[in-house]
Order: C-alpha cells, then structure tokens, then sequence
C-alpha cells in the first residue's frame, strides 16, 4: 500500500484516487476527446435514467402495497367489530343461561332470588357498527385512486433536470429524449 505523504516514494502514479481521469495534455485528437466526453455523457444519462426508472418502479410497488394493506386493515377492521358484537351477544346468552340454570337449581330458592334480583336487561336492537371517519377517508381515497389512476401519482413539477443552455446544446440528439424521460420518471 503506497503513503501519499512519503516523500521517498516518487513514483509517477497519482495517489488521489483519479487514476481513470482523461489528461488534457495526452496526444490523442480532439476528435478522441470529443468521442471520450461522449461516451462519458452517454454513461452518465444511461445511469440517471436506470436509476429513475427503478426508482419510478419502487414507488408504484409500494403504492400497490400501501393500497393492498389498507384493504387488508379494512377487512381486518371489519372482522374485528363482527368478532365484537358476537361475543358481547354470546355474553348475553351465557347470563341469561345462567339465570336459567340458577332458577332451575331449587324451585323454592331460585323463585326468591329471581324475584328480588334485578331483571336481566333487554339485548339491545340489532345495530350497526358506526363506520368510523378513518374508514370513509380511507374508502374515499382508495376509490379515488382506483378509479383514476392518474390522481395517484403527485404532479409536482420540480422543474426541469438540466440548465436551459445545457438542454440547448442536446436539443435534437438522442440525449434530448433521454433527458425528457429522466423529467418524466422524476
């Protein structure tokens, strides 16, 4: 391993770590160094562009799934207060059941007990379970986006990706293009 900071070491290799860098006083062409920048341009928009695409397909997977999981709370939600009212309704029969059996103990015992002890209080009618406000936002919003997939995905415009005289200079190349859909995937 070289020591950038010995002074004995004099060797022509360069230690900061630009060892790949096109040097400005090479003997190649500027045709070279044209083809070189390029290429080097090129690069950089296929990378950009990989990275938007992936990171556009990220996004949507995790929409589907934010979506997917709010549809499982909402069933879950609702087979919860179905669970609820069953049992608070197996909790009234079970009293009721009770006082029955209590009743049936002794004839004298349980005649007395029952008509001094409170009576049992009437089940209340069959009701629904309110639909809380989480619920209708939730089932708002995922309508919405099931309906108009558009609405989804936010329309900010954070402007475009490069200076106006640098999209001047690659108006009309194939870079044009993949600058427009780098915009677009951003």
């Amino acid at each position: 391993m070289r020591n950038a900071f010995d002074e004995n070491d004099r060797s022509n290799k360069p230690c900061n770590g630009f060892d790949n860098v096109k040097s400005y006083s090479s003997n190649g062409t500027i045709e070279d160094d044209v083809d070189y920048y390029e290429k080097e341009i090129e690069r950089y928009m296929q990378e950009s562009l990989g990275s938007t695409q992936r990171s556009k397909q990220h996004l949507e997977s995790s929409e589907q799934l934010g979506i997917k999981t709010a549809q499982d709370l909402l069933a879950q939600r609702e087979q919860l207060e179905r669970t609820e009212k069953n049992l608070d309704d197996i909790h009234r029969t079970t009293q009721m059941t009770q006082r029955s059996l209590n009743s049936l103990k002794s004839v004298f015992g349980g005649f007395i007990k029952n008509k001094f002890s409170r009576a049992p209080r009437d089940p209340p009618a069959e009701t629904n379970i309110p639909i809380s406000q989480s619920d209708n936002k939730l089932n708002k919003t995922l309508n919405s986006i099931s309906e108009n997939p558009a609405l989804s995905h936010s329309s900010s415009n954070s402007g475009p990706t490069l200076s106006e005289k640098s999209r001047n200079a690659i108006k009309g190349t194939r870079w044009e293009a993949m600058d427009n859909e780098i915009g677009e995937n951003l």
